[in-house]
């Protein structure tokens, strides 16, 4: 997962990791530290392991 603030010029990207709710601290940090820094872009990526089944 990923996050980056959208707040106009600020370039501020947490860290990537797999702890969803350790993104969200880390955004919800920047913007108790950064005024107006309130919206957020969050990715996700996924990986499935597909096996096939015969019948």
């Amino acid at each position: 997962m990923s996050a980056q603030c959208l707040h106009e010029g600020c370039g501020w990207e947490a860290d990537k990791g797999d702890d969803v709710a350790g993104v969200d601290r880390q955004c919800m940090r920047h913007a108790s530290l950064n005024a107006y820094h309130s919206m957020f872009r969050r990715s996700f990526e996924d990986v499935a392991i597909v096996q096939q089944v015969r019948q």
